[in-house]
């Protein structure tokens, strides 16, 4: 799932330009792997700057240099090195946004809330895929089918975080399936 959430970043991300530091000679083999692949240029980009966000990685679990070692053992395995990536960024995330100030979405401040709803709004990955889902469906010009169909298939989900990530996941997924059609958007 992690893979998947972190591949959601690249779907509105341009390519990354190779990082500085790839004409360095003497990189290890988990380096060379890195510059020689745009995904993971990609995931390096958004890891230096969630980094400078977080001052340094302040109140992460694993140091950098623990982090690097980890990653660097991957060698040339590019899943692992991705993996690597996509667990560190995740954790930066979560980070800043314990620190952030009140929530993004207003609907969180209703007191109505379902119990799958206020799942979401306590969990910032899952407010970041509502946040993200609502922009999709304020701009794009097509829309997947039965939207009222869709919430009350993730609201079956309760309080079970993997349901509600998958159920955005898979409507997010609609999305990028209506951009391969030849009368896409």
């Amino acid at each position: 799932m992690i893979r998947t959430a972190i591949l959601l970043g690249l779907f509105c991300a341009a390519p990354a330009a190779a990082q500085d530091w790839c004409e360095y000679s003497g990189l290890n083999p988990a380096e060379r792997t890195i510059c020689n692949d745009p995904a993971l240029q990609w995931r390096d980009a958004a890891l230096n700057s969630l980094w400078n966000q977080n001052d340094g990685g302040d109140g992460l679990p694993v140091s950098q240099e623990d982090w690097l070692k980890r990653r660097d053992s991957c060698g040339t395995d590019v899943g692992c090195i991705a993996d690597a990536y996509d667990t560190r960024i995740l954790r930066l995330r979560d980070v800043l946004t314990t620190r952030a100030a009140p929530p993004a979405r207003p609907k969180c401040d209703n007191p109505g809330l379902s119990a799958t709803e206020a799942t979401i709004c306590a969990t910032p990955f899952l407010a970041d895929l509502d946040a993200a889902l609502s922009k999709l469906d304020s701009t794009m010009n097509r829309k997947p089918p039965n939207p009222d169909v869709w919430l009350a298939e993730r609201d079956t989900c309760g309080t079970s975080p993997d349901c509600i990530e998958t159920a955005y996941l898979d409507r997010i997924a609609g999305y990028g399936r209506l951009l391969r059609e030849p009368d896409g958007i």
